[in-house]
Protein backbone atom coordinates (compact mmCIF):
# COMPACT_ATOMS: atom_id res chain seq x y z
CA UNK A 1 0.00 0.00 0.00
CA UNK A 2 2.97 2.15 -0.06
CA UNK A 3 5.95 2.76 -2.53
CA UNK A 4 8.95 5.05 -1.62
CA UNK A 5 12.24 5.97 -1.41
CA UNK A 6 14.10 6.17 2.12
CA UNK A 7 17.63 7.80 2.59
CA UNK A 8 18.71 6.55 6.35
CA UNK A 9 20.30 10.24 6.09
CA UNK A 10 17.51 12.13 5.30
CA UNK A 11 15.81 10.78 8.58
CA UNK A 12 16.01 14.20 10.62
CA UNK A 13 15.40 16.28 7.98
CA UNK A 14 11.98 18.74 7.52
CA UNK A 15 9.06 16.68 6.54
CA UNK A 16 6.81 18.31 4.27
CA UNK A 17 3.33 16.48 3.75
CA UNK A 18 1.20 16.89 0.53
CA UNK A 19 -1.73 15.06 -0.77
CA UNK A 20 0.43 12.75 -2.78
CA UNK A 21 2.57 12.07 0.38
CA UNK A 22 5.09 12.41 2.51
CA UNK A 23 8.44 14.30 1.57
CA UNK A 24 12.05 14.45 3.98
CA UNK A 25 15.30 15.04 1.82
CA UNK A 26 15.76 13.19 -0.88
CA UNK A 27 13.10 10.64 0.55
CA UNK A 28 9.56 9.95 -0.06
CA UNK A 29 7.02 8.09 1.03
CA UNK A 30 3.59 7.68 -1.24
CA UNK A 31 0.82 5.66 0.38
CA UNK A 32 -1.32 4.00 -2.97
CA UNK A 33 -4.21 6.55 -3.59
CA UNK A 34 -7.56 5.00 -3.65
CA UNK A 35 -10.89 5.66 -3.24
CA UNK A 36 -11.49 2.24 -0.97
CA UNK A 37 -8.20 3.19 0.97
CA UNK A 38 -7.65 6.24 3.25
CA UNK A 39 -3.49 7.30 4.91
CA UNK A 40 -2.99 8.40 8.16
CA UNK A 41 -0.35 10.31 9.40
CA UNK A 42 0.80 10.41 12.87
CA UNK A 43 3.57 12.72 14.33
CA UNK A 44 5.30 12.96 17.72
CA UNK A 45 8.59 14.10 19.13
CA UNK A 46 10.71 11.17 17.84
CA UNK A 47 8.88 9.08 15.53
CA UNK A 48 6.47 9.20 12.13
CA UNK A 49 4.11 7.07 11.51
CA UNK A 50 2.55 6.00 8.16
CA UNK A 51 -0.87 4.07 8.16
CA UNK A 52 -2.37 3.11 5.10
CA UNK A 53 -6.13 1.31 5.21
CA UNK A 54 -8.43 -0.01 3.86
CA UNK A 55 -11.54 1.96 4.85
CA UNK A 56 -15.05 1.56 6.26
CA UNK A 57 -18.02 3.13 4.41
CA UNK A 58 -18.22 6.03 6.82
CA UNK A 59 -14.45 6.83 7.00
CA UNK A 60 -13.36 9.15 4.51
CA UNK A 61 -10.56 8.27 1.63
CA UNK A 62 -7.58 10.52 0.26
CA UNK A 63 -4.25 10.71 2.80
CA UNK A 64 -5.43 12.68 6.22
CA UNK A 65 -4.20 15.39 7.68
CA UNK A 66 -1.12 15.04 10.28
CA UNK A 67 -1.38 14.56 13.60
CA UNK A 68 0.85 15.21 16.30
CA UNK A 69 0.64 12.91 19.45
CA UNK A 70 2.84 11.42 22.41
CA UNK A 71 5.01 8.76 21.26
CA UNK A 72 2.98 6.46 23.46
CA UNK A 73 0.03 7.04 21.00
CA UNK A 74 1.93 5.70 17.90
CA UNK A 75 1.66 2.52 20.03
CA UNK A 76 -1.62 2.69 20.84
CA UNK A 77 -2.47 3.42 17.16
CA UNK A 78 -0.53 0.50 15.97
CA UNK A 79 -2.65 -1.52 18.38
CA UNK A 80 -6.30 -0.38 16.97
CA UNK A 81 -4.84 -0.61 13.57
CA UNK A 82 -3.99 -4.81 14.37
CA UNK A 83 -7.59 -5.13 16.04
CA UNK A 84 -9.64 -3.67 12.81
CA UNK A 85 -11.12 -6.12 10.66
CA UNK A 86 -9.63 -4.51 7.43
CA UNK A 87 -6.54 -4.69 5.29
CA UNK A 88 -3.28 -2.09 6.50
CA UNK A 89 0.12 -1.25 6.49
CA UNK A 90 2.06 1.33 8.60
CA UNK A 91 5.90 2.47 8.34
CA UNK A 92 6.97 4.04 11.62
CA UNK A 93 10.17 5.83 11.09
CA UNK A 94 12.05 6.32 14.45
CA UNK A 95 14.20 9.35 14.18
CA UNK A 96 16.13 8.86 17.62
CA UNK A 97 17.25 5.31 16.88
CA UNK A 98 17.47 5.77 13.36
CA UNK A 99 15.20 2.70 12.42
CA UNK A 100 12.49 1.95 9.89
CA UNK A 101 9.84 -0.72 11.42
CA UNK A 102 7.10 -2.11 9.49
CA UNK A 103 3.58 -3.33 10.18
CA UNK A 104 0.75 -5.11 8.27
CA UNK A 105 -2.55 -6.94 8.80
CA UNK A 106 -2.36 -10.53 8.92
CA UNK A 107 -3.44 -11.10 5.60
CA UNK A 108 -2.44 -8.05 3.02
CA UNK A 109 -3.02 -7.49 -0.14
CA UNK A 110 -1.12 -4.86 -1.39
CA UNK A 111 2.66 -5.14 -0.02
CA UNK A 112 5.45 -2.95 0.34
CA UNK A 113 7.40 -1.06 -2.34
CA UNK A 114 10.51 0.65 -0.82
CA UNK A 115 13.75 1.20 -1.79
CA UNK A 116 16.02 1.73 1.10
CA UNK A 117 19.45 3.69 0.58
CA UNK A 118 21.87 3.26 3.76
CA UNK A 119 25.62 5.38 3.63
CA UNK A 120 28.16 4.46 5.88
CA UNK A 121 30.56 6.67 7.34
CA UNK A 122 34.00 5.63 7.81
Amino acid sequence: MFYGRINFSDLNSPLAITDEGIFWGSSYLRPIQHRLLFAEILISKNRVAIFNSERFADEPNGLLDEKFVRDESIEDRIKDYHLRLLDFSAVIIDKELRRISCHASSVIYAPFYLEGVMYFRA
